[in-house]
């Protein structure tokens, strides 16, 4: 029934796109690749909205319509809706193809894949293949359904195949369990196999000796002087039937230790060296161990890293420091100036008020600081020395109004923007005024000021609440520390 419904659904997917394919075909071409990155199912929507109710329904939302003219200023309302529910088209299409044919895949995969054949048999796995478990539901009149997990087992081998792979197997484990050596005298690894290929006979393996030979099959022949004798049985098992092989092999030394082997023969020998004459104040270490000629040396301090991975490390703290030294430089830089610009406000008010120009206050407050950090030599303030710096330009023949502009422009904070755009306006229109528009200013700065430092007083008290919590942290400690040490 699901591949039915799958395949019906594919059947009309493919029909709209078929049917659809060249609708509007100039109009999505021309459409941007990158913004619409869908069109290439733009006409299935556009014939849907075109040619069906659906296109009335959208028109009937207007809000939904506004709300997308808010985002494309300047285009077209309608056509942003149309394009708008084309890509939601598309974007459903996809999703119902996608889902369709993996819905449709995993229908056919599991309709090949059944077991139970009429309602009553399963199918048994081959002998060399593995046990099925499957779950089923058992269904009878008056009663519930009951799910069950059946165990289905593997075929068995009939005498004829028993004895045949019986053959084989022994064949295969004569053939196979010397592994590199050419006889039964082994010096080399043997080959202990625990299957065999294409069959369900099983093998174990019972080692008459041990110490010479381990399960996996390495040798610990290093420290042997002579061959010794070891008998290997292989026991062969398929379900209750077992047959086995014994087969001697003689061990023969090694050409040379195993490097495990030769670390205990050196721990060994060293122990040995370390109690002989205790009385001694010397330890002789052995120059030969196990026949072998050894040389001892110290173990140098191996050149550690860490430090010049520290060293790198601090630098890329340092370097990222500087980068948020600069940045708490400009965030002082901004609030002295916010601080500054009330008091300096009200010096240009009040010579302006009294008779001057724009250029000959500008003039006395830029010596007055610059006599005064002759003087005094006090903390640069940065906007006295950007007012500095404009007199500069000014005396140095720059348009007094570009100047200011100027000012205004360097400092990039409001208060010195709206300062610097009123006298240049003023410039251009005449003096007229100037003196209340900036007594106005500065009245408005201080009051600034007053909140800013309000502001400030908050963010204090906040800022001490956290010493403050690790102070109470600390006196509960030494209050509890006594009464915790006398119990």
């Amino acid at each position: 029934m699901i591949v039915i419904v799958c395949l019906l659904i594919l059947g009309v997917l493919a029909m709209l796109f078929l049917k659809t394919r060249k609708y509007q075909k100039e109009y999505v071409e021309a459409l941007d690749k990158g913004e619409h990155s869908l069109k290439s199912l733009y006409p299935i929507g556009l014939w849907l909205i075109m040619e069906t109710p659906l296109g009335g329904f959208v028109q009937e939302k207007t809000n939904q319509r506004e709300n997308i003219a808010k985002l494309h200023i300047g285009e077209d309302k309608d056509e942003m809706q149309i394009l708008h529910w084309c890509k939601k088209i598309g974007v459903v299409y996809l999703c119902l193809l996608a889902t369709t044919v993996i819905n449709l895949g995993c229908a056919t995969g599991k309709e090949g894949t059944h077991f139970l054949k009429e309602h009553r048999y399963l199918e048994k796995s081959g002998a060399e293949e593995t046990e099925k478990n499957l779950k089923l539901i058992v269904s009878s009149e008056g009663k519930e359904d009951v799910e069950v997990s059946v165990e289905v087992p593997r075929v068995s081998y009939t005498s004829e195949e028993l004895e045949q792979k019986m053959q084989e197997a022994k064949d295969y484990v004569l053939t196979s369990y010397l592994g590199e050596n050419d006889s039964n005298k082994v010096s080399l690894p043997l080959n202990l196999v625990e299957y065999i290929p294409g069959s369900a006979i099983e093998i174990y393996w019972e080692i008459e000796n041990r110490d010479l030979i381990e399960e996996n099959g390495q040798l610990k022949n290093g420290l042997l002087k002579e061959a010794r004798e070891c008998m290997l049985t292989a026991v062969l098992v398929y379900r209750e039937t077992e047959e086995t092989i014994e087969l001697p092999v003689t061990v023969l030394p090694a050409m040379d230790m195993s490097q495990e082997e030769w670390e205990d023969v050196v721990d060994e020998a060293i122990y040995e060296a370390g109690s002989q004459n205790p009385e001694e104040n010397v330890m002789e270490l052995p120059n030969e161990i196990y026949g072998k000629e050894v040389t001892f040396s110290e173990i140098k301090e191996k050149e550690s890293l860490g430090f010049v991975v520290f060293g790198i490390i601090v630098c890329i703290l340092l370097w990222f420091a500087e980068e948020e030294k600069l940045k708490s430089g400009l965030e002082k830089r901004e609030h002295q100036m916010l601080l500054d610009y009330p008091e300096l406000i009200n010096k240009f008010t009040l010579l302006i008020s009294a008779g001057m120009t724009i250029h000959s206050a500008w003039e006395k407050i830029a010596c007055e600081y610059q006599e005064k950090m002759k003087r005094e030599k006090k903390n640069r303030r940065y906007a006295y020395d950007e007012w500095c710096l404009t007199w500069t330009e000014m005396s140095n023949g720059v348009n007094e109004m570009e100047a200011l502009e100027r000012f205004g422009t360097r400092t990039k904070l409001m208060p010195y923007l709206r300062f610097s755009t009123l006298l240049s306006q003023n410039l251009r229109k005449g003096s007229k005024g100037l003196t209340d528009m900036l007594e106005y200013e500065a009245a408005d700065a201080f009051e600034k000021r007053k909140q800013n430092t309000k502001k400030l007083a908050e963010q204090a008290g906040t800022k001490l609440l956290g010493p403050m919590i690790l102070m109470l942290i600390l006196v509960v400690l030494i209050i509890m520390a006594p009464a915790m040490m006398s119990i």
